[in-house]
């Protein structure tokens, strides 16, 4: 079951990835690359400050899914401060006369692998696992 759950999650990053993608392609040539400045493109020199960022927001996210208490808006935020703007600055990028974005989909990877590295990590001090078995084994 748990192979299943992971798949489902696996779709979902990839379909709400590609639309992120595409509504920035399409702002990018509806608007004019020019109204984009590259300094807000360019994902170069920052990877180890933006995986950071990625690693925190995760634990947040996790923490959030673990205690209903923290407000769920603040998981929403957590994770798109680190994943959405390296994924528009793709977008902006496979724009037509867009500057190449391979920095910028290279980070918004490794924020991806950051958030579930950090989320596994909180969920295993959190005994996230064995609730699950145990959930699994009444069934």
């Amino acid at each position: 079951r748990s192979w299943r759950l992971i798949g489902r999650s696996f779709i979902l990053l990839c379909f709400a990835s590609a639309i992120a993608l595409l509504a920035a392609v399409v702002l990018a040539v509806a608007l004019g690359h020019n109204h984009v400045a590259d300094q807000f493109i360019s994902f170069t020199g920052n990877r180890t400050d933006s995986f950071i960022v990625a690693v925190v927001s995760g634990t947040i996210a996790a923490y959030g899914i673990m205690r209903p208490k923290v407000a769920s808006a603040i998981t929403g935020v957590a994770i798109a401060v680190s994943l959405l703007p390296p994924l528009v600055a793709t977008g902006i990028g496979l724009a037509p006369g867009g500057i190449t974005a391979d920095d910028a989909f290279v980070l918004f990877l490794l924020n991806v692998f950051g958030i579930l590295i950090a989320s596994v990590v909180v969920f295993i001090c959190f005994g996230a696992g064995k609730v699950y078995q145990s959930m699994m084994r009444s069934q």
